[in-house]
């Protein structure tokens, strides 16, 4: 089953690179914004889905073909997925600004609530950090 599911990653990873040589090779703006739409989604999905497989990166560590897809995957997403952190990094210092900023001027439920979503840009940043070391 992961060794489906990591296939499936590495075909929409080519579909993104096709994306990308049709974008350098068009010479209509629409079509261009059009492909780079659909290369973004490629890119959000992608990023998701290494921040869900971290829960199992042991296992594919163990076999030798997974971890080669695995690394591939990682190798190629390198970049989008340092965009993340530094999205994330802002995120949690704007969370953190406006959590401490407001801190008396909002009732207790709503300081939990603003903790809750620091504690989630947290854990999503603490995986794409487990992505890029691993």
């Amino acid at each position: 089953m992961m060794k489906k599911a990591l296939e499936c990653a590495l075909i929409l990873t080519r579909k993104h690179q096709l994306l990308g040589d049709k974008i350098a090779l068009s010479t209509d703006y629409l079509k261009k914004i059009e492909l780079k739409d659909k290369q973004t989604e490629i890119n959000k999905q992608m990023i998701d889905f290494l921040i869900e497989l971290q829960e199992f990166v042991e296992f594919i560590k163990v076999n030798q073909e997974l971890k080669l897809m695995y690394i591939e995957l990682v190798n190629y997403y390198f970049n989008q997925i340092h965009h993340q952190i530094n999205f994330y990094e802002i995120e949690l210092d704007r969370l953190e600004f406006e959590s401490k900023f407001s801190i008396n001027m909002i009732n207790q439920f709503n300081q939990n609530k603003k903790n809750g979503e620091i504690n989630s840009v947290q854990e999503k940043l603490n995986s794409c950090y487990n992505i890029i070391n691993s």
